[in-house]
Formats: structure tokens, C-alpha cells, sequence
């Protein structure tokens, strides 16, 4: 989310600067999937797939279990397809990842058997120069290999049948695929442009002047903003304090980079931000040690 939001920025004119606190980048993206869920996508008709509104809201009110926020779900559906298409006039390019149903439920109401799953090409890692040695590392595929390539090949239950020379030329080209290609692709964009990017970079607090937020401040930066502020810090599955209280999970396995401590909720909180919670919501993709 904060690196397509610096991107939509520098695409629109505006100076932007991108803080990390962590020495690696990517934080939870990169060590995710990497695809997005865009229904109705301009990318459909092309390959003969018809989607509609309706049927996606239909979808995702399933999902939801009755705790969703129609706001938000129509939000969400009305900015999704043409923030795709922007991202795409800003050098992002993405493809169908055919042959893969609606996550979860693929039977339930409104779900599509195919086109709304979008994922980016592998990207070289030396396309983004030394930032490339710094990502965070995907955990849930292999080196360099998309999940269309997965798909192609039987999926993770075949594994065994994948093709090694395949497997062997994405290691000896260092390709960056699922969550790390979604974010190396942004990052390269952003590098492209000038973007400047502040890795090790703890910020404590936001500055608030006249009722707004005009900037951060930390140990070693204080950073002014003229336009705004974009908290962009993924979950809390970092921070066993939050953890306990919004999940009840007391000793638990993070599978999440330890930078992700739920910093946006700590932040706006602090100058008044409400938290929404979904009750049992199982987002924390909870892991087993065996």
C-alpha cells in the first residue's frame, strides 16, 4: 500500500519520500503471495470473462459473516478496478492469473471461477540495483517462480513434478516472484523516478498542527509534510501486546517480518484514530509449530 501510494503520487507531480523502519523493504508483501483480488478488472474482457459489481459485492457480504462495512465494501469495489489501470499507466504491469477460482469459497454466491486474480512477471533482482539485497524474502513459493507458473505446473501439491531445469534457470537469473516481484516491480518504478527511500528509519509520533497532520518525527528525522502523511505499516502480528488483545492469543507463531508491530494503529491512535475490529476474524493466518 506505500509504495502504491508513492507511486500515485510521483505519477501526479507530488515530491514524496518513503520511510521504512525496518533495514529490509517489502515488510509483509513481500514475504506474501503477491497476487491481488480486482474484480471487474479491465483486464477480463479481453480474455472473454464478464464480471459485475453486484456479484462481487454479493462476495465479499458472504465473506464477511455480517461484520463488513458497506462503505468500505463499496469503496473498495468502486476504486479497486481503476487504481489497477493507474498502476498500469505508471509502468506496473499485471496479468491474469487464469485458472484460479475465488480464494476461499469458490462456490458461494457471487464467486467467479476465474479473472479476478492479477499478479505481476518475475522481475530480475538487478533491476532494483542495492535495494535488491534488501527485500524480505517470500516464504510460500520457490525462488523466482510466479503463481502462474505454479498453477501451470499441478500447483504446491505437485511440487515434486516441477520442472528443475525450470526451477534451476529462475535461481541462476535471481528472479524476484509472488510478494517480492508484486513489491520489486513497484520499487523499481519508484527508483526509476527518484524516489527517495529512508530504510532505518524509526518514527515515534505524528506531528499535528491546527487540527491536521503536517509530518513524522523520530530519533534521527523529523520529516514535514505538506500534503499528508500515509501510514502504510500492514498488521500487528509483531507485537504480542496487540496480539493478546485483539486476538486472545497469547504464544503464537508469527510468520510475519518482526517489523510489522501494527505502527499505524499505535500512531493515529495516539491523536485519536478509532480501531475497527472484527471479532474473530482469523486474518492472523495463525502458525503451528510441529
Amino acid at each position: 500500500a506505500g509504495l502504491a501510494t508513492a507511486l500515485a503520487a510521483v505519477a501526479r507531480g507530488l515530491r514524496v519520500v518513503l520511510v521504512e523502519k525496518s533495514h529490509r523493504l517489502g515488510g509483509a508483501t513481500a514475504a506474501a503471495v503477491g497476487d491481488l483480488w480486482v474484480p471487474c478488472n479491465h483486464l477480463m474482457p479481453a480474455a472473454g470473462l464478464t464480471d459485475t459489481p453486484d456479484a462481487a459485492r454479493a462476495y465479499m457480504r458472504f465473506l464477511s459473516g455480517g461484520y463488513a462495512l458497506p462503505a468500505m465494501t463499496d469503496a473498495y469495489l468502486r476504486a479497486a478496478p481503476p487504481a489497477l489501470r493507474d498502476l498500469e499507466a505508471s509502468g506496473v504491469s499485471f496479468h491474469l492469473l487464469r485458472g484460479l477460482p475465488d480464494h476461499y469459497y469458490p462456490s458461494a454466491e457471487g464467486s467467479s471461477a476465474d479473472g479476478r486474480m492479477v499478479e505481476c512477471a518475475p522481475i530480475p533482482r538487478a533491476a532494483l540495483g542495492e535495494w535488491g539485497a534488501r527485500l524480505e524474502e517470500g516464504v510460500h513459493n520457490e525462488p523466482g517462480v510466479s503463481w502462474a507458473d505454479a498453477i501451470a505446473w499441478g500447483g504446491l501439491g505437485a511440487r515434486a513434478r516441477w520442472p528443475e531445469h525450470e526451477l534451476e534457470a529462475r535461481r541462476r537469473d535471481d528472479l524476484l516472484a509472488a510478494g517480492a516481484g508484486l513489491v520489486g516491480h513497484f520499487l523499481a518504478r519508484l527508483l526509476a523516478a527518484g524516489t527517495p527511500i529512508l530504510a532505518d528509519t524509526r518514527l515515534d509520533r505524528l506531528i499535528t498542527e491546527d487540527g491536521r497532520v503536517t509530518g513524522l518525527d523520530g530519533p534521527t528525522h523529523r520529516i514535514r509534510a505538506r500534503r499528508g502523511v500515509v501510514l502504510a505499516t500492514g498488521g500487528y502480528e509483531g507485537n504480542p501486546d496487540l496480539v493478546n488483545r485483539f486476538e486472545g492469543l497469547p504464544d503464537w507463531m508469527n510468520i510475519f517480518p518482526d517489523s510489522v508491530t501494527g505502527d499505524a494503529m499505535l500512531l493515529a491512535g495516539e491523536i485519536g484514530a478509532a480501531t475497527w475490529r472484527v471479532p474473530n476474524n482469523l486474518a492472523m493466518l495463525v502458525g503451528y509449530a510441529i
